[in-house]
Parts: structure tokens; C-alpha cells; sequence
């Protein structure tokens, strides 16, 4: 009976090394969990600040096209040719 004991002993107390070794291990597997999830929520912030940059610049990329535009004036029905003086030839048209 008592080498039976001892055999209940022994394996119990394999059992609680076991029991230990898994229980640290889960505690390093949560701190790396933990330490991904704060990596990827700031490089989420990162994405949403380089989004929020890009529909910044995308606007004054817009602006100054459209800024740029404003003194042009298109005139339909008249042939462009290379080198022309644009002016020059409008003048001409509004004088005949």
C-alpha cells in the first residue's frame, strides 16, 4: 500500500510541474499577445494617420490644379498649332 502511495505521490507531483511549466508558459503566450496587440493598434494608427495625410495632400494637389486652371480659358472650334502665340491669336479673332 504504501509503494502505491508513493507512486500517487510521485505522479501528483508530476502533475504539478506539468501543471506549473504550462501555467508559465500561458502567462509569456499572453504578454506576447498582449505586445502584438499593442504593436498592431499603433501601426493601425499609423495607417489611419497616413490616410487621413494622403485625402489631406490629395485636396491641395486638387486645389492647386484647379487654381492653376482659373486664368485659362478654352476656346472651341479653333485648331491649335504648335508654338502659337495663343494671345496673339485670340486677339486676332475678337478684332475680325
Amino acid at each position: 500500500m504504501s509503494e502505491k502511495l508513493t507512486k500517487v505521490n510521485v505522479a501528483v507531483e508530476e502533475l504539478r510541474s506539468e501543471t506549473f511549466e504550462v501555467r508559465q508558459e500561458n502567462s509569456v503566450l499572453r504578454k506576447d499577445l498582449e505586445h502584438s496587440k499593442e504593436k498592431l493598434r499603433k501601426a493601425e494608427e499609423k495607417v489611419d494617420e497616413a490616410k487621413t495625410l494622403s485625402a489631406i495632400a490629395e485636396r491641395r494637389v486638387n486645389d492647386l490644379e484647379q487654381y492653376g486652371r482659373r486664368n485659362n480659358v478654352r476656346i472651341l472650334g479653333i485648331p491649335e498649332s504648335y508654338g502659337e502665340d495663343c494671345e496673339k491669336k485670340v486677339l486676332d479673332i475678337f478684332r475680325n
